[in-house]
């Protein structure tokens, strides 16, 4: 599928997703290590953003690499543009596959951290091409974040915190201890 004002190709695959990640490393000549692929077909298999902390609990990674040699990849494929950053509330990182044709606009609960895919918005894209051709940019990216509290911690706002803080035992919100923060297992 095509968009005819900006032809880019929307994956929507796993595969099609980790395909063109792979491509982008031997078009920039780099090589491909056991790590590199390991972290892209984990990116690449997911639209959420995920903590480096998720990542390195996957059984394909857990065993086989630290988290220091996780971030350090990471950090290598944000400096490529390969993969983007994102710093939600908790002021943790989040990492996505950077794809073509994908949209970053995200619902994050403020107490659990659960995080949700929210549909194209078309006055993001449309603010893209005006600040491109007011401002004579190019390779314009937006990321838009909306926060709120999600219905279960509506349903319970006594045990609900904020991802920073502390509730007063010391403990984190009883109900997501050992969830993700995306809500991906």
């Amino acid at each position: 599928m095509t968009n005819t004002a900006n032809p880019i190709l929307i994956m929507n695959t796993t595969e099609e997703r980790l395909a063109w990640a792979l491509a982008a490393l031997v078009r920039a000549d780099i090589r491909l290590t056991p790590v590199r692929q390991g972290v892209l077909a984990q990116l690449a298999a997911r639209r959420l953003p995920v903590a480096l902390e998720m990542l390195s609990r996957l059984p394909d990674l857990r065993d086989r690499f630290d988290d220091t040699t996780l971030y350090r990849t990471l950090m290598f494929y944000v400096d490529l543009e390969l993969v983007r950053q994102i710093h939600l509330q908790d002021r943790l990182s989040y990492f996505v596959l950077n794809a073509p044709g994908e949209r970053f606009n995200y619902l994050v609960c403020r107490c659990c951290g659960a995080l949700k895919l929210l549909p194209p918005l078309e006055e993001a894209h449309l603010l893209e091409r005006q600040v491109a051709e007011t401002h004579d940019y190019a390779g314009l990216q937006h990321e838009v974040l909306v926060s709120g509290i999600c219905p279960e911690c509506k349903k319970s706002p006594e045990t609900c915190m904020h991802p920073t803080k502390l509730t007063p035992r010391g403990r984190r919100c009883r109900r997501h201890t050992g969830s993700s923060p995306t809500g991906e297992t």
